[in-house]
């Protein structure tokens, strides 16, 4: 008898459970379509400020030719630094590897 009685109740609980999720999802079907057609409202329409025409505003030319004959000095210097750097750099690496080569002829 307790057997019956226990799977009544689990089948009472699911029934319950179901009815409840159906009940539930049509409760909030209209809203939730609702806020889903709302998201369009949200946004502002930014077409109209374009049809304004403000033609006080002004804009500076870019004038590649001229900025490019007075912007060559530092990097003229900046490329004197790296290949002074690059240098030094190729000295240090002749002096570590001919001091290597001394060492291995003085083993021999």
């Amino acid at each position: 008898m307790a057997k019956k009685f226990g799977k009544f109740v689990l089948f009472t609980a699911a029934a319950a459970a179901a009815c409840a999720g159906v009940y539930y999802y049509f409760q909030n079907k209209e809203k939730l379509s609702a806020d889903l057609n709302d998201e369009d409202d949200d946004y502002d329409d930014f077409s109209d400020d374009l049809d304004d025409g403000d033609s006080s505003r002004s804009y500076v030319s870019l004038n590649h030719d001229e900025t490019s004959a007075e912007g060559d000095a530092p990097f003229e210097k900046l490329s004197s630094l790296v290949s002074d750097a690059a240098e030094k750099a190729e000295e240090k690496v002749e002096e570590f590897f001919d001091e290597d080569a001394e060492d291995e002829a003085s083993a021999e």
